[in-house]
């Protein structure tokens, strides 16, 4: 062989070789951005319902009356349109046709409650109603039936009459009928339900249940709102407990869902406002989430701190934030399998100068002042603005201060007039959908799933049927379900697993 030719065989030959090293480069680059732009095969894709707002029925088959029946039949002129959730999507006759379009769109998990006054009418186990609980058997055996995982939320704001009566959440009495509750439901449906969230939102629930008289108990009692919260909180570990120790062969996981805004600080420059974030944090998911995710079993020392000193100002001659015992403490510390996160919204903050202004939770005993930014796109509900930013702070928050636990969102979503060409729907989902997935691939933090609120337009507590969540919409007469462009968003991103692209307006 001439030496020109030994020549150019070499040189062919380190060319082929930059070409591979090249091409596994780009692969490996390529590999990189589809795993970092993909959810993981076991992330969890659902949506989510509550009872009392899309079953309907609300004295069929012996059911019997709960504090939001109680509310709604006594003072229906409080409501925003005058209409009771009996007018609504009906649920308890067309659950197969709620299963079928989540089917279609491709959930694998759903999220529902069970109305405690449906099994057990007057709130304990001698008013069982098997007609009630064979809906619910039903509910479950269609849902595994089309693949779909349910996901079985115990209290979602609706205990019996009776219950309330006793005073409810009010009442500490009010945890051990809640156990026998939460035994039922594990002996009747533990065989086939693995995901059971005990309480929704205590935080949300108690501070508008027990601090007017407009919403749900519609009680308003100075410091109703951290008794109430206090007692859930307990009920939710004792039926913890009680799992592990009566019902572990079932082999399911619990946990409970937990409110939080997202915060930002209003001046990224000032150190006042970085410390408000943190205290923003603390006193609206740490006031559920502390005793129970912490290792303290305790209250966060900020939400103590500013109750027992404001408590003090005001003359009292003891906190309005009760106190844990030592047993209870330990019985908290630890009692969730995972945290079920309720995410709409976000704010920035700053400090409040005037610390010691009103007298409940709502009033401001967070010691923080909040406002929306002026570019965050709002939906038909007053309080509801687009931040995503503040939902990838708020996951972080929880990873940094609680040693990262699973995170399912059991709730996000976006409110509108209820079109079927809902754009702004997508584009919420789209950006909040793309933050989950940066805090999974960038941030580490260990999401497990995304449940839309809500799977039907439905009814929306006080502002009945003039504010819609729903991917679903439903015809006023026959009851018949139409998907929303949303839920053809919604399949896209599960049958690929990733985020579309295009615009809204392509779907």
């Amino acid at each position: 062989m001439k030496l020109s030719e030994l020549f150019l065989l070499k040189r062919f030959w380190l060319i082929v070789g930059l070409f591979v090293v090249i091409l596994f480069g780009v692969l490996g680059v390529y590999s990189s951005h589809q795993n970092n732009t993909t959810f993981p095969e076991d992330f969890l894709f659902g949506s989510a319902s509550a009872a009392y707002q899309i079953e309907g029925y609300s004295k069929a088959d012996g059911k019997g009356v709960s504090i939001w029946d109680d509310l709604v039949e006594n003072h229906l002129d409080m409501v925003l349109d005058h209409r009771s959730a009996d007018t609504g999507p009906d649920s308890y006759k067309f659950y197969k046709d709620d299963v079928m379009v989540m089917k279609e769109i491709g959930f694998n998990m759903y999220r529902f409650s069970i109305a405690w006054s449906r099994i057990m009418p007057d709130g304990e186990l001698s008013s069982l109603n098997e007609a009630g609980l064979k809906y619910y058997d039903n509910l479950i055996n269609e849902l595994l039936a089309n693949d779909i995982i349910p996901m079985v939320t115990m209290y979602h704001w609706d205990h019996p009459k009776d219950i309330q009566k006793l005073g409810g959440p009010l009442n500490r009495l009010f945890v051990d009928y809640f156990k026998e509750y939460a035994r039922v439901l594990f002996q009747r449906f533990g065989d086939r339900v693995k995901y059971w969230i005990t309480v929704n939102e205590p935080s949300i629930f108690c501070t508008f249940s027990y601090t007017t008289e407009t919403w749900g108990a519609a009680i308003n009692v100075t410091g109703g709102e951290y008794y109430c919260a206090h007692n859930l909180l307990l009920a939710h570990a004792t039926v913890y407990r009680m799992y592990q120790e009566e019902f572990a062969s079932q082999g399911g996981k619990i946990g409970l869902s937990l409110h939080s805004r997202g915060y930002l600080p209003k001046n990224p420059d000032s150190d006042s406002d970085r410390e408000a974030v943190k205290v923003g944090f603390l006193t609206d998911l740490g006031w559920s989430a502390h005793p129970v995710f912490s290792l303290s079993g305790d209250y966060s020392s900020v939400l103590r701190k500013f109750i027992d000193e404001k408590s003090k100002h005001e003359g009292r001659a003891w906190s309005r934030l009760p106190h844990f015992t030592k047993e209870d403490k330990k019985l908290l510390r630890g009692s969730a399998d995972f945290l079920g996160l309720n995410y709409y919204t976000s704010r920035l903050v700053e400090m409040d100068p005037n610390p010691f202004n009103g007298v409940s939770f709502i009033l401001n005993d967070t010691r923080i002042i909040e406002t929306p930014a002026k570019h965050w796109p709002q939906a038909k509900s007053e309080w509801l603005f687009s931040a995503p930013e503040g939902f990838r702070a708020l996951l972080n928050w929880i990873k940094k201060e609680y040693n990262n636990p699973d995170v399912i969102i059991t709730e996000n979503g976006w409110s509108d007039d209820g079109q079927l060409v809902d754009d702004d729907r997508i584009e919420y989902l789209r950006r909040h959908l793309t933050e989950i997935l940066e805090a999974i691939k960038l941030d580490g933090c260990n999401v497990r799933g995304h449940t839309t609120w809500s799977i039907l337009d439905n009814f929306e507590w006080m502002q009945g049927f003039t504010e819609k969540f729903g991917i679903v919409s439903w015809d006023e007469d026959s009851k018949q379900r139409r998907p929303k462009n949303s839920a053809s968003f919604l399949r896209k991103v599960i049958s690929s697993r990733q985020i579309p692209s295009d615009s809204p307006s392509s779907h």
